[in-house]
């Protein structure tokens, strides 16, 4: 018997309604396990009162189905008792393999449903994840004004230590004195990395208390660290910092002309290829890389870093991929049919989006609306000298940091509102017009397009194998089959015992 996992939620809102009790779902989702062969080997519940909301055994499901990789199906009533806001679409599109039983809705979302089931699930993935990326963005264009301030956006390095609720970086005395000296003797330009390690180790000079010899990667990476002299590289751009430097810059570049001579070149910039650094050898795991031949044709070919790769190396000229990579594009495209099911997946997929951002926004005011509601009543308390004025400062300054951060991730889910509904436009867009698109833009925005389409590129000897995202997948698949289209009703939705099973 194939095993399962059952999982059933209620809110506090539906504990009146028939039908929707935890033990009806559960006794009714069993029934089905043992209609249709399944050995249940665990239940896991969330019933969501007005005193305790979230979804802990949601978050427990996940972590079971992670370690216990033989259980490959979920039993649920219905799509609304299993996704309860926006990321559980990305959390379980992580599984490889896994059967998602929407029981009272008989459908089966899985690698073999039918091809307009697993599209409008794509559709909704896909742009789950562009939803996060763009708060992700988000926080990077917020770290991005940090550091044209001068403050360092991110955990500071050995050395350095940032106190909780703190914007200032403060010096750890006993870390600075090893990286001191660790810069002392390697700039001297006559040991090695093993050598200064040694040295420091000898002289007592401890990396820390539970390991006194740091590991050599970790000390060039000290050394190659420019934070020490007072500038932070973020993002490959140098910053003036605000932090105290502990290293002269003189020193750190002659620790930088050592490191040169101690067998460490610095990385040459390479040519921009089309296909650089998206191809990788089926045989070895290596990267294809490129190279020009007599000045004007390019070529890739494997670079065998492991050296044991098993293939006579073959070089493909870059007008033979293209060909290749012309055919797979021309694959995906819409008739004006298609588009309108996209349109409809993007609309469904917005009203998860909107209501899951309704949800984090209100959150975080909620969260803001209990802070200041903290800082005037500890204001009052100073007023009456309950507390001491430092410790009024020290606590205003450590809340109002936190107000900051709540109206900036409020901030950061509006914009990422906005960027959302341009993205879905983008995506129908794209997805009418892209292969007249993609063979008018330059390398560079091809080969943006091309990490958007595409999620593996192998070559295996002379031949080149290739996989597309989602949903250009579930497209190329829908194309395939004649009847697919056909199989949905006037609500998008298919037809019982219609449309294409992809594998029968």
């Amino acid at each position: 018997m194939d095993k399962a996992v059952i999982y059933a939620r209620v809110s506090s809102k539906e504990q009146e309604k028939e039908g929707y009790s935890i033990p009806a779902q559960l006794k009714f989702l069993n029934e089905y396990a043992v209609t249709h062969g399944f050995n249940v080997t665990k239940e896991f519940v969330d019933n969501e009162t007005a005193k305790k909301v979230g979804r802990t055994n949601f978050g427990e499901m996940i972590k079971f189905l992670r370690k216990n990789t033989t259980v490959k199906t979920i039993l649920v009533e219905k799509t609304d008792r299993l996704y309860r806001n926006f990321k559980d679409y990305v959390l379980l599109d992580e599984f490889e393999g896994i059967e998602i039983h929407l029981v009272k809705e008989n459908t089966i979302l899985s690698d073999n449903s039918r091809s307009h089931e697993k599209f409008i699930h794509g559709i909704k993935v896909l742009m789950a994840k562009n939803y996060i990326d763009n708060l992700s963005e988000e926080v990077r264009k917020g770290m991005l004004q940090k550091a044209s301030q001068g403050e360092y956006p991110s955990k500071p390095p050995y050395g350095y230590k940032r106190n909780k609720g703190e914007k200032e970086i403060h010096l750890v005395p006993e870390q600075v004195r090893f990286v001191q000296k660790a810069f002392d003797y390697y700039a001297d330009g006559h040991l090695s990395l093993e050598a200064v390690i040694e040295r420091l180790y000898k002289d007592g000079i401890y990396y820390s208390d539970k390991k006194p010899k740091i590991y050599r990667s970790t000390l060039s990476r000290i050394l190659r660290n420019p934070f020490y002299t007072g500038d932070f590289l973020f993002n490959d751009v140098l910053y003036k910092g605000k932090h105290e430097a502990i290293i002269d810059k003189t020193i750190f570049e002659k620790a930088k002309l050592a490191m040169r001579k101690d067998n460490k070149p610095e990385t040459l910039t390479k040519h921009n290829f089309l296909f650089g650094g998206l191809m990788t050898c089926k045989n070895c795991g290596s990267s294809i890389v490129g190279d020009i031949k007599k000045g004007k044709y390019v070529y890739y070919f494997c670079s065998d870093k492991t050296k044991g790769c098993k293939v006579k190396k073959v070089y493909i000229r870059e007008k033979e991929i293209e060909k290749i990579v012309d055919e797979a594009i021309k694959k995906i495209s819409l008739t004006e049919e298609q588009s309108d099911i996209v349109l409809t997946a993007l609309k469904d997929s917005y009203v998860d989006q909107k209501a899951y951002n309704e949800e984090q926004i209100d959150k975080l005011q909620k969260r803001c609306d209990l802070l200041k509601s903290r800082i005037d009543q500890i204001y009052l308390d100073k007023l009456d000298k309950k507390i001491s004025e430092e410790f009024w400062r020290e606590k205003h300054n450590e809340w109002q940091y936190k107000i900051a951060i709540c109206m900036e991730k409020i901030k950061e889910h509006t914009q990422a509102s906005i960027d959302y509904m341009t993205l879905g436009g983008n995506l129908l867009e794209l997805l009418k017009n892209l292969y007249p698109r993609y063979i008018q833009q330059n390398q560079t925005e091809k080969k943006k397009l091309l990490k958007i389409i595409f999620s593996n590129f192998f070559v295996d000897g002379g031949n080149i194998d290739y996989t597309y995202k989602k949903p250009f997948d579930l497209i190329v698949e829908g194309a395939s089959c004649s009847k697919w289209w056909a199989a949905v009703d006037s609500n998008h939705r298919p037809h019982p015992y219609q449309g294409c099973a992809l594998t029968t």
